[in-house]
């Protein structure tokens, strides 16, 4: 099985996901651009990163939500 390398974590994979989108994933492609500037989101990511970003993004919304 051919893998790919996560731009991230270094990690091998089977695929990354590209389909992020601007309205729904903007708070987590911020958070991944904080901290790896140089990634793009045609670049892609696998999906543990995936899923740690989009945990980060949802603590900072309730955050935001129970500060309002």
């Amino acid at each position: 099985m051919k893998t790919k390398q996560c731009p991230l974590c270094k990690r091998e994979v089977s695929e990354l996901l590209y389909d992020m989108h601007i309205a729904t994933d903007e708070l987590k492609i911020k958070l991944i651009k904080q901290k790896f500037p140089d990634w793009s989101e045609k670049d892609g990511i696998c999906e543990p990163c995936h899923e740690r970003f989009k945990k980060m993004a949802e603590v900072m919304d309730r955050s935001k939500a129970v500060a309002a």
